[in-house]
C-alpha cells in the first residue's frame, strides 16, 4: 500500500516542508510513520521549529498524525588552542 507523508511547519500545520518522505512506498503503515518521524525530527532540528506530521493512505484518507519538536543541543564549548601545546 502507498502512503503519502506531509511535514509541515508548526503546530497549525501550517507551510509544507520539503522532505525525503514526500511520497514514499512502504508495505505497513507503521514503516511510513518510523520513515516520516525520522525526517520530522531531522527537518524539525534543522529549522528549529515545530514540525507536523500527516500520513495519508491510498485513498487520501488522514491514516495518522503527530508532531516533532526540535532537539535541544548543548551549545559548543570552544576548546582553548593553548591546551594542546
Amino acid at each position: 500500500m502507498k502512503y503519502r507523508v506531509e511535514l509541515r511547519e508548526n503546530d497549525q500545520c501550517g507551510d509544507l516542508i520539503a522532505s525525503p518522505a514526500a511520497n514514499t512506498r512502504h508495505p505497513t503503515l507503521h514503516r511510513a510513520w518510523t520513515a516520516a518521524m525520522v525526517d520530522a525530527k531531522h527537518c524539525s532540528t534543522m529549522l528549529g521549529v515545530l514540525v507536523c506530521i500527516r500520513v495519508f493512505d491510498q485513498f487520501e484518507q488522514l491514516a495518522v498524525t503527530g508532531r516533532a519538536a526540535p532537539n535541544q543541543r548543548p551549545p559548543l564549548q570552544e576548546e582553548d588552542p593553548r591546551q594542546f601545546r
